[in-house]
């Protein structure tokens, strides 16, 4: 599923350190450049010196920590670092338990990384504090369905679908929701209103094809997927589904460079090591 950061990037305008004595105007609109140089690296996507100068910010000026460790797991977020980007998150939490950025961080990067144990603390606070708003009722969704706790997350989803405006990228994952709970045709009927909504966003296409291959359409569902590597064919997430596909309909020769393909195009970087897995088990030949 596409990955669409739905993190708020604000400006650090915090006015006194954390030993409580106020600082000079001066070195105030000194902090306030420097977060504001920082934060132009960021939007201009240099994110190795943005991160850089977050760092140099977070030494220089102790009492911003939470909100500038936030900063620079959202830098590690946009490489697909998740990993450094849990280890920035968790470092927010702990300056500040209840920073709901951070949480919301916290619990995406945690899902990324296969994380799902420790990222259980963050989720109950989001639920207890924030369950009502929209961003954090998008990270819950995803996680109940990470958790494979399926009607909890549709749930959740459908409440979005009542109170959000509704997108392709939000149609599409209530309708990966539908497939995993057997769901087939709802699915389809979710993922054909995605790619209405916007008919090049591929994990419709990716989605439908599996799950029309699922319902028992096998050959129209491979049609699906070929069609959205057609709009761009360095679709990592499209060539996993067909290498699926393939592998269900014992095709071991075909799902497995279905499967390669999928890892020269990047998937490892964007989604995890699924592939990577799958390529061990069913493509390497056994001593």
């Amino acid at each position: 599923m596409k990955n669409l950061i739905l993190f708020c990037c604000l400006c650090l305008c915090i006015g006194f350190f954390s030993c409580g004595t106020s600082i000079s105007e001066a070195d105030e609109k000194e902090k306030e450049a420097a977060n504001e140089k920082a934060m132009k690296m960021y939007f201009n996507k240099d994110f190795s010196g943005a991160i850089a100068a977050f760092r140099a910010n977070l030494k220089k000026y102790p009492d911003a920590t939470g909100e500038t460790q936030y900063m620079i797991g959202s830098c590690y977020v946009d490489v697909f670092n998740y990993e450094r980007a849990f280890q920035e998150f968790e470092a927010c939490l702990n300056a500040n338990s209840k920073n709901k950025k951070c949480l919301v961080g916290h619990v995406f990067t945690g899902r990324q990384i296969g994380q799902m144990d420790k990222i259980k603390n963050s989720v109950a606070t989001l639920e207890k504090n924030h369950s009502d708003e929209l961003v954090v009722m998008h990270e819950l969704g995803a996680y109940h369905l990470g958790s494979k706790n399926y009607e909890k997350s549709l749930s959740i989803f459908n409440q979005l679908m009542e109170k959000d405006s509704v997108t392709a990228e939000l149609t599409n994952t209530r309708g990966y929701v539908l497939m995993e709970m057997g769901k087939y045709r709802e699915a389809v009927s979710d993922f054909d209103e995605a790619i209405k909504l916007s008919p090049n966003f591929l994990n419709p296409y990716n989605n439908k094809g599996l799950a029309l291959h699922k319902a028992g359409d096998s050959e129209l569902g491979k049609e699906t997927i070929l069609s959205s590597l057609l709009i761009n064919d360095r679709n990592p997430y499209g060539f996993k589904n067909l290498g699926l596909i393939f592998l269900d309909l014992k095709d071991k020769k075909t799902a497995c460079q279905n499967f390669q393909m999928a890892v020269e195009s990047g998937y490892t970087k964007k989604y995890g090591k699924e592939v990577e897995e799958l390529i061990l088990t069913h493509c390497k030949e056994k001593k």
